[in-house]
């Protein structure tokens, strides 16, 4: 949390954001600053620029990042079912001349699969394959993952100055329908990368898939607002110690957020004693 973004702010832009009904025009520093707590809900997927205009624009097109994730599991679907046919009511006849030329290819494409699952023993590529040219499809037992099909994409029209500054962001729903999910399946889904690096300043961000237990203990709302909450407290506490004492204030105020900046989330349940006396 810079220490001139305000929580409040931070989660009403971010529910601002994610339900976009209507047109929404964004300063520079709004779109800098707001924008990046919701890169876990959309990803971009497309730019233009026209420079033929009295105002340069440049546009970028975003979709939720539910429906690629959505596109991709069809796909991989639709090649694992291509590449390793499985059909025992309806056998095709098998030309052996095709089985010489081809089973090389289909046992190239077992194996890439197998690596691409974290198997790379040949041996447990061959097992499945019962004979050559004949492949079957290898069943695994999976964990049901959380689905949805969200169809929710969004345009943002960026316009430039003529030293090609950004002056103004306009964001426009394109899609007929809004977020087929809330916000809080985003957050399980993907981590928000500027609350990580918020919360952890000295860690490198990674993306990486979250356990059972992260997804059921992330909530970034309620994050947000239990720090907001601690902030309102000692900021309550030192204008009745110190009532005309604006400096201190000010300055206590930014020692408590660089230490929480520092230390990360557990700087929460710290006492706030020690910075009424500072």
């Amino acid at each position: 949390m810079a220490e001139s973004v305000n929580i409040e702010d931070v989660v009403a832009w971010r529910a601002r954001l994610f339900s976009i009904a209507e047109e929404l025009s964004l300063t520079p520093d709004e779109f800098d600053t707001f924008f990046p707590y919701v890169d876990n809900v959309y990803k971009i997927h497309g730019r233009s620029s026209n420079s033929k205009l009295a105002t340069l624009t440049e546009t970028m097109y975003y979709q939720c990042r539910i429906d690629n994730r959505a596109e991709k599991a069809s796909r991989r679907q639709r090649t694992t079912h291509d590449l390793v046919p499985n059909d025992d009511a309806n056998p095709v006849p098998i030309d052996p001349a095709v089985v010489a030329a081809s089973s090389e290819e289909v046992f190239t494409a077992v194996l890439l699969e197998e690596h691409n699952h974290g198997l790379s023993d040949v041996a447990s590529a061959e097992q499945h394959i019962e004979s050559p040219g004949r492949p079957t499809k290898r069943t695994r037992n999976r964990k049901p993952r959380e689905t949805c099909q969200c169809d929710m994409k969004i345009k943002v029209v960026r316009s430039l100055d003529e030293s090609w500054k950004p002056t103004k962001y306009v964001i426009t729903r394109t899609s007929e329908e809004g977020h087929s999910h809330d916000i809080s399946m985003s957050d399980r889904i993907v981590k928000n990368h500027k609350v990580l690096e918020l919360m952890n300043p000295d860690q490198p961000v990674e993306r990486k898939r979250m356990t059972a237990k992260e997804k059921r203990a992330y909530d970034v709302d309620a994050l947000l607002q239990q720090i907001q909450a601690r902030y309102n407290d000692l900021e309550d506490s030192l204008r009745e110690r110190y009532p005309n004492d604006k400096k201190r204030l000010d300055t206590t105020m930014r020692k408590w957020v660089n230490e929480l900046q520092r230390t990360g989330t557990q700087f929460l349940a710290a006492p706030l004693e020690s910075f009424l006396y500072t």
